[in-house]
Formats: structure tokens, sequence, C-alpha cells
């Protein structure tokens, strides 16, 4: 699933780089096609950005919580 939305982003990003390309903006049907489809992909990406934001916050926790059960198994095995 998640290179399903990675596949779903690189999309989105290819589409950002073609709006900005002269032969699309001065093609007002080629640039509401990708207009639209870039909108539609928009929420998708930002809810698969924040996932990923999450998940790196929750594995930094995660670490971080080892490692000081780690120091106070430490102190406790003195």
């Amino acid at each position: 699933m998640l290179e399903k939305l990675a596949d779903i982003e690189i999309r989105y990003n290819e589409l950002l780089e073609l709006m900005s390309k002269p032969h699309v903006t001065s093609n007002p049907d080629l640039l509401m096609k990708y207009g639209q489809e870039q909108s539609n992909l928009q929420p998708i990406v930002e809810t698969l950005q924040r996932y990923r934001k999450v998940s790196d916050h929750l594995a930094d926790t995660k670490e971080m919580l080892k490692d000081d059960l780690d120091d106070e198994l430490r102190v406790m095995a003195k």
C-alpha cells in the first residue's frame, strides 16, 4: 500500500513540475487537465506526508524509551 502511495506522490510531483513548463502554461486545456489531476492527488499526498512524519516521530520516541529503559536497567543491576 505504501508503494502505491509513493507512486501517487511521484505523480503529484511530476504534475507540479509539468505545470511550470512553458508548453503547459501556454496551453489552457493541458494546464487545466494537469491542475485537476494534481488537485485530486493533493489530499492523498498531504496525508501520506503527515503519516510519514508521525511514523518517524513514533520510531524516535520508541528509541528514546528503549534507551531510557536500558539506563534504568543498568542502574538496577548495579
